[in-house]
């Protein structure tokens, strides 16, 4: 076991033991914030795992070319370092394969680099061309983004996509002044649950927690309204025509899951979040994101499996970006300067049709 995980383990295991205790024989009630804090150690396994994950998107809008699609890849996850692989495919309304908008999912974030592939249809051999990022703070932002895309699994992690400058649900919680804890616990499923209530800058949150399952969330909702902020902004600033707008996150199976040494996690296998959109003139769409995950490994050995590791074919055109105006190449293993590319030709050419477009002999100013 690393000892990041056990670390992480072990935290886990504080809390459960730590926040409830006996009193002259009887059970003391835990507090709101004992059971956000017990919600927060449930989802140690994110940083730890390696799982498959198909997630159909279905879009609200009738008018959206790319209305039907499934995405079906490797999730893994070691701290800072994760990966997305697999595929991206489009349906049209006869649910028929669109193979010319389809294409490969490819993002590596090795904890020093950040790649993910730029395009590659499926019809056809995929386009060579991969986005690096090399700068820390860059790499960081990139894949907090990624985790907080719903279609790659961001409401698994408990992240809303809303405008709530990249915090998720818990981090939003832990900032509302008036966090409430229901007095009665309410069923999902069958399952009890404690629910947690915060008003916060980006709108109300409202969790349900299964204490009987590792205090899991069965179910999320983040309700915003016209004068609450979207990533820095007033949402009426942004879009005066919405009236209200709400993620909802429900996790219809969840499985206990434990690793090589018994540690113990409990992961959705089957889940869906909705965003729901009500605009000022009476109309309303509706997002839905179906997830089933499969082949939940916990704190797997990565290396075994060959994870986070960026190899690609030679002669695949890389981009980097903070040297946007130089090209390069994946070459036996690393980059290098793309030399064969006629770049000075290139240039030439430019000058050329720019001294067509505007001749030298023109009488405007």
């Amino acid at each position: 076991m690393s000892n990041k995980f056990r670390f992480c383990f072990l935290l886990c295991t504080v809390f459960a033991t730590s926040s409830c205790f006996c009193t002259f024989g009887r059970a003391e009630e835990l507090s709101a914030v004992n059971i956000l804090n017990h919600y927060k150690y449930s989802l140690f396994w994110t940083k730890f795992v390696s799982m498959r994950m198909e997630v159909v998107f279905v879009s609200g809008d009738d008018n959206d070319p790319f209305k039907n699609n499934k995405r079906d890849f490797i999730f893994r996850r070691d701290h800072d370092r994760a990966e997305w692989i697999g595929q991206y495919s489009v349906f049209d309304p006869n649910g028929k394969l669109n193979t010319f908008n389809s294409h490969i999912i490819k993002h590596i974030a090795t904890g020093k680099n950040y790649w993910y592939l730029e395009r590659g249809v499926i019809a056809f051999p995929p386009s060579k061309f991969f986005h690096m990022a090399m700068k820390q703070e860059d790499c960081k932002t990139a894949l907090k983004n990624t985790l907080g895309r719903p279609v790659m699994g961001a409401a698994l992690f408990g992240n809303p996509f809303s405008g709530t400058d990249g915090k998720g649900v818990i981090e939003l919680l832990s900032e509302a002044e008036n966090l409430n804890l229901h007095n009665n616990m309410e069923v999902i499923n069958g399952i009890s649950c404690y629910v947690l209530e915060g008003v916060t800058d980006y709108g109300k949150v409202t969790v349900w927690i299964a204490p009987e399952k590792g205090y899991s969330a069965l179910k999320w909702i983040l309700e915003k309204t016209p004068e609450v902020m979207f990533d820095g902004k007033y949402l009426s600033d942004i879009w005066p025509e919405i009236q209200s707008t709400a993620e909802t996150f429900d996790s219809m199976e969840i499985e206990q899951v434990s690793d090589s040494n018994g540690n113990t996690a409990f992961i959705p296998r089957k889940a869906r979040y909705t965003s729901t959109v009500v605009f000022t003139n009476g109309k309303k769409t509706t997002d839905l994101v179906e997830y089933t995950v499969t082949n939940i490994q916990l704190n797997p050995d990565f290396e075994a499996l060959g994870a986070f590791e960026v190899d690609f074919p030679n002669g695949t055109q890389v981009y980097i970006e903070e040297y946007p105006g130089v090209r390069y190449k994946w070459q036996d293993g690393k980059i290098v300067p793309d030399v064969d590319t006629p770049m000075f030709e290139e240039i030439d050419n430019i000058v050329e049709n720019l001294k067509n477009e505007c001749p030298a002999d023109s009488n405007e100013n």
